[in-house]
């Protein structure tokens, strides 16, 4: 190949991949100006609850829907509830995080006595 033309596709290949990339990032900042409010995530404060957290499990809401979160083996729960399904989305999440910590709660005593017992039979 022509050594002219080895120059010209060096030069021109770099400015072309910075074009794709402020592009993408134009379309990242015009999405999040147009939907960015209604796809956040914000902590849901209630009286008692401040910081939005009931126990282990923390509430967000998100336009209509209340989102339970938590953490369970390792891994990210996450549990949506939408005012089509219930009337008072608040009271009913209160309630399912309060069963959720129970459950949790169980699940941990259960984990911790399998683990003396194992230690007890060595």
């Amino acid at each position: 190949m022509d050594p002219i033309r080895l120059r010209v596709l060096h030069n021109t290949v770099p400015e072309a991949a910075g074009h794709t990339e402020r592009a993408a990032a134009n379309k990242q900042s015009e999405w999040s100006r147009r939907c960015g409010d209604r796809h956040a995530f914000r902590k849901l404060k209630l009286p008692g609850y401040p910081d939005g957290r009931v126990g282990r499990v923390t509430l967000y809401e998100r336009g209509d829907n209340v989102l339970l979160r938590w953490r369970q083996s390792k891994c990210t729960e996450m549990e949506s509830i939408t005012l089509t399904e219930y009337k008072d989305v608040v009271a009913y999440a209160l309630l399912r995080a309060s069963e959720i910590n129970r459950e949790l709660e169980r699940e941990g005593r259960r984990c911790r006595q399998d683990a003396s017992l194992a230690t007890a039979l060595h």
